[in-house]
């Protein structure tokens, strides 16, 4: 790629992300304009009190250090293979990773933060570990995510004039999530295929990723039983979120669009000035049509951004701040 088209594709990412955060944000606040909205939320705030908060809050941030408590276990059982490490150094390593994402957009460059704080010689690896494991949660959220649909689908609430949508992209996901899970579990292939070809580039990138090869199916089905463990923290949180918001909620119904969100938030691109917005629309697209539905969520549309937005704060903002102190030990320059 010569310096014009990289200076093209850069102008056009930066205006994908301005298109993003702008569109975003204006349907939220569209969506937010209306006065008997906020006349709602705020008699829901006065009927909330400090001792129904604080064990919900609490225990979403317990929540909070087990999900990463259970990729930090992840990450270094997959490590394994690479470099040994403590499970306190496989922490660090972590959360410098969220530390280190949260200003790439969907968090993607995670790597950085594991990798580069990895001793010199070790930082390809790191990176292609934490690859594997990120398709794994890939894979979970895809199939959780086509579980969730499959179910509003069924149930049909408030999805009318997007049926055909909904069973278009239910197939695209099958499709997405059968060739995904194929490639995890025969990560192997890529390697002895490039040693096939048998040129002097492809045998020396073939002789850094040799330990691909020695990941066991029953490895691999390991760090995806982690990643399900990791998802099904995400959702109960989701859940506790949605019940500081409201009184009771239809547990069901409250599963199955969550898988849906997840699904949306993972797949829409964002960057960090537009994540709280996007976060924010797809929660008014997805749950508003539950307080019709579901009267007993006991939400409405200016209420339903409040508990994405706190599992927001909880899962990211919080363990990037964490992470922070571990970043400044990360070695970029080698």
């Amino acid at each position: 790629m010569n310096y014009n088209s990289a200076k093209i594709l850069k102008s056009i990412n930066i205006l994908v992300g301005i298109l993003i955060f702008v569109l975003s944000y204006l349907f939220v606040f569209v969506k937010l304009s209306t006065p008997s909205l906020w006349q709602d939320v705020r008699v829901w705030w006065n009927t909330m009190t400090w001792n129904v908060m604080c064990p919900l809050l609490v225990l979403m941030i317990l929540l909070m250090f087990l999900n990463w408590g259970m990729e930090t276990v992840k990450w270094r059982f997959l490590m394994q293979k690479v470099y040994p490490l403590s499970f306190f150094a496989s922490l660090k390593s972590v959360l410098a990773g969220v530390c280190v994402s949260v200003i790439f957009p969907n968090r993607s460059c995670d790597f950085i933060g594991r990798a580069f704080i990895l001793p010199q010689g070790y930082a390809l690896k790191g990176t292609l570990v934490t690859w594997v494991g990120n398709i794994a949660q890939l894979a979970v959220t895809l199939f959780f995510g086509l579980s969730g649909l499959i179910y509003v689908l069924l149930k049909g609430h408030g999805i009318a004039p997007y049926t055909m949508a909904y069973i278009i992209g239910t197939i695209v996901l099958v499709i997405l999530l059968s060739l995904i899970l194929w490639a995890y579990f025969n990560i192997a292939t890529f390697v002895k295929f490039l040693h096939r070809i048998n040129g002097k580039w492809a045998n020396k990138i073939a002789d850094k990723l040799n330990f691909l090869e020695y990941y066991t199916f029953k490895e691999l089905s390991i760090a995806l039983a982690w990643s399900i463990g990791r998802y099904i923290v995400f959702v109960f949180q989701l859940y506790l979120a949605l019940r500081l918001c409201s009184g009771s909620v239809p547990l069901g119904a409250a599963l199955g669009i969550s898988c849906v969100y997840f699904l949306f938030t993972t797949i829409i691109p964002t960057w960090v000035l537009s994540e709280i917005g996007v976060r924010a629309s797809v929660a008014i697209v997805l749950f508003g049509p539950a307080v019709s539905y579901f009267p007993s969520l006991g939400l409405n549309t200016a209420v339903v951004i409040f508990p994405t937005i706190l599992l927001w704060c909880v899962n990211v903002v919080l363990p990037a701040v964490l992470g922070s102190f571990s970043v400044l030990k990360l070695k970029l320059l080698r």
